[in-house]
Order: C-alpha cells, then structure tokens, then sequence
C-alpha cells in the first residue's frame, strides 16, 4: 500500500499551485484598489454633507476639519493636512485630501476651502497614482452657498 507521493506527484501539485497564485494575485490586488477608491469616495462625499449639516445645525463657520469628524479622522491617519496653496478670498480654512499611489509619494486628489459664504471642493494637482485618478473621475467637483440665511445645493 502507497504512503507518499512520488516527486513527480508533488511536482506537478507545486506546478498547479503556482499557476493558481499567479492567477489569483493580480485579481486581489485590483480588489484592494477599488475598496480603497469606493471607501475615499465615500468619505469625501461624506464629509461635504457633514460640513452643510454642521453649519445648518449651529449656523458657524470653521475649518473645514473641524466640521468633520470624517475629516478629523483622515488628518489623524495622514490622509488629509491644513494647506494654504491658492485659497478663496477670505478662506477660514483649506484642507487637502491625499491618495498613496504605492511609492510612497501622495497625490493631492482633493482641495476643501471654506470662506464665510462658499464652500469649495475642487480636484487636487494632476494625479500620477491610478487610485487619485479613478477618484477624481468618480467624485466631481463643486461650490456649494453655506452663508447667509439659507444653504443651496
């Protein structure tokens, strides 16, 4: 009676496991890639309703971070920073929201600036990572009224 497999048995399972992960590791990496993209769309899209209900809820106007807690938690974990770069007239406050592209560098995918009267969210820098561009293809940019008596989307 047979214990083992032979070297050639063995041989062949390693051949088949080898073709299996060759396929199977570039589907995985793509999955990442498109949770990664659907969860920052999702949270930049979130956080603009959250700016609009906090300013319609206590009628102030902040940083844009602090209006967020979405926003708080990405410049925590390095996903979003305070800039200055090209602010709108009479800014209280300009956040830029980052995408890793893999290299270690970051892509700036999208600017939050808020003044007394204007909320803007407009597209970062051109973006060299596919995840930076993929998001700015899917969130689109706007200027949204946040002063004043009324909030118009």
């Amino acid at each position: 009676m047979r214990r083992a497999l032979t070297m050639i048995e063995l041989i062949f399972v390693i051949i088949i496991l080898g073709v299996l992960a060759s396929v199977a590791l570039p589907k995985l990496a793509a999955t990442r890639e498109d949770a990664k993209i659907t969860v920052m769309a999702q949270q930049s899209e979130g956080a603009l309703a959250e700016i609009l209900q906090t300013y319609a809820a206590n009628g102030v106007i902040k940083k844009p971070h602090l209006m967020s807690q979405i926003l708080q938690q990405m410049v925590h974990t390095g996903y979003a920073a305070e800039t200055t770069a090209s602010q709108i007239t009479g800014s209280v406050g300009q956040l830029t929201i980052y995408t890793q592209d893999g290299s270690g560098g970051k892509d700036h995918t999208f600017i939050l600036d808020v003044n007394q009267t204007t909320l803007v969210f407009k597209h970062g820098t051109p973006c060299a990572g596919i995840i930076c561009k993929t998001l700015q293809q899917r969130v689109s940019e706007g200027n949204y009224s946040i002063g004043g008596s009324s909030i118009v989307f």
